[in-house]
């Protein structure tokens, strides 16, 4: 996980659709709450590391659902953190 801005957005969600369909729908949502939240370099290393959390196994997709899916119970804390 060397080089977080690898990818962009669109590139990203082309790659989670190799996986289950849940992947992707989790991508996109946590996306969406964290654009306001987070500034954009942050925010591509984020995205990027959980593309790279799928791509380590056949069922790492897994994990990767589970670090988008993160993003909800978190978000009101980074509001404060990066304001």
């Amino acid at each position: 996980m060397d080089n977080y801005s690898k990818y962009t957005p669109e590139k990203i969600k082309r790659l989670l659709k190799a996986y289950p369909e849940d992947l992707l729908s989790q991508y996109v949502e946590s996306r969406d709450i964290l654009e306001s939240k987070l500034p954009e370099e942050i925010l591509t290393q984020w995205e990027n590391i959980g593309l790279e959390i799928a791509q380590l196994s056949s069922r790492s997709w897994e994990p990767s659902l589970a670090y988008f899916s993160a993003v909800e119970p978190i978000s009101p804390l980074l509001a404060s953190s990066f304001s």
